[in-house]
């Protein structure tokens, strides 16, 4: 499925590219994308992966996932003018999030509706719910870094008929990520809500506005727990769905998923300590995997990735793509920090605090499997990160004024 994608995203860009090129002044246009802090890094990333190919066992497969990185960046170079021009504003873009949500929602539960009317639904079956996404795993992390966005459309709202048709928007979204039981998305969703916890519990100290954030929060909390307790009400009976047995099999120590992932961390970390400057080449995991993994091999079957994006970026570049790579990641963090302390002393809104939490679900996706893999994940990152900059700069236009 990600191939078509990959194709459409690169025929856009390309046309995209062109037009501005024809249009726009192209000198200011290089500078104004290269001044921007998210392009410059992934850019240094970029670099260090093209030079990894060199020392590639397979300049094939780099050349390959090469046009896949090659893509995202022009994506981002694309999206990084768009945000220094101001060509789009921020209602319309958190409206196209809100907007996917509803079909992703609609899709999922299209598929359940027909399904449950032949069979009883069970866990098996959760795949079959996809949408459309490439697997459950896709989908729930879509639907996870998503609701924050129609949470922030909720609180922005006053007519009580938006408000409404919002409130029933995410209860169903929750209900949707039950359905499909992602152990990932589980883990991502009780962060947020620790993360909301936390926040509001330092922001008591300091802020005067702290039982208005402590409304908003509800926004979340409270359609969660009403979809939970529906899901349990109606699909309760099969314990392969049961929430509380999914969650626990995450510290499970006999689960082979988390068995296998930490033994392709431990095999990332391992190749990293006899190639730690430039890597294996970029692409190239899938290839030496097979070696470290070769007596656990089933049927044939390669372990194509590590499951976690940064380790496998630091085995197959090296320390010279991990250190651009994580810096651009930490740049979302460092935005996001920004926000939360401005709430925390009373200069800015709970609201912002909430577009925090698709970072955290984007984090913990990253860390356990492999959305740099992913065109639709790279798409949401990406039209996040021009979101939060543009909240940041209202934010300092604000507080300067």
């Amino acid at each position: 499925m990600k191939a078509p994608q990959w194709l459409s995203l690169s025929i856009i860009n390309l046309v995209y590219l062109s037009s501005i090129i024809v249009k726009y002044n192209k000198r200011n246009i290089l500078k104004d994308i290269y001044s921007n802090q998210f392009f410059k890094y992934f850019f240094y990333f970029l670099i260090a992966a093209l030079l990894s190919t060199i020392w590639a066992i397979n300049q094939t497969e780099s050349l390959v996932r090469l046009t896949d990185l090659f893509c995202i960046i022009s994506t981002l170079a694309i999206s990084t003018f768009i945000y220094k021009e101001k060509l789009i504003k921020l209602n319309y873009l958190i409206g196209l999030f809100v907007f996917s949500l509803v079909l992703d929602v609609l899709g999922s539960l299209n598929s359940y509706r027909a399904i449950s009317s032949l069979v009883d639904y069970n866990y098996n079956l959760a795949n079959d719910i996809r949408g459309f996404y490439g697997n459950k795993n896709i989908t729930s992390a879509a639907l996870a870094f998503k609701i924050p966005f129609a949470v922030f459309l909720f609180l922005n709202q006053k007519r009580n008929l938006y408000k409404f048709l919002l409130f029933v928007l995410i209860f169903s979204s929750f209900y949707v990520i039950f359905l499909l039981t992602a152990r990932a998305v589980f883990l991502s969703i009780i962060a947020c809500m620790f993360f909301l916890l936390l926040v509001l519990f330092i922001g008591r100290l300091n802020n005067k506005n702290f039982k208005i954030g402590f409304k908003n929060s509800l926004v979340y909390i409270i359609p969660l727990f009403i979809s939970l307790t529906l899901f349990n009400l109606t699909e309760g009976d099969e314990s392969s769905l049961s929430i509380q047995n999914r969650v626990e099999t995450i510290t499970s120590q006999g689960d082979e998923s988390i068995s296998q992932r930490l033994r392709f961390y431990s095999h990332t970390l391992k190749q990293f300590s006899q190639t730690p400057l430039f890597g294996i080449g970029i692409g190239n995991w899938k290839i030496v995997s097979i070696k470290y993994d070769a007596e656990n091999i089933y049927s044939y079957v390669v372990p194509y990735f590590a499951h976690n994006d940064l380790l496998e970026i630091l085995a197959e570049t090296g320390i010279l793509g991990f250190i651009p790579f994580f810096i651009f990641i930490l740049c979302i963090f460092k935005i996001n920090l920004k926000n939360i302390i401005n709430y925390i002393y009373g200069e800015s809104v709970f609201n912002n605090v909430f577009l925090t939490l698709p970072f955290i679900v984007y984090f913990i996706d990253m860390n356990l499997n492999f959305p740099l893999d992913r065109p639709s994940m790279q798409i949401f990152l990406i039209t996040y990160i021009i979101i939060i900059q543009i909240i940041i700069d209202n934010e300092n236009e604000r507080i300067s004024s």
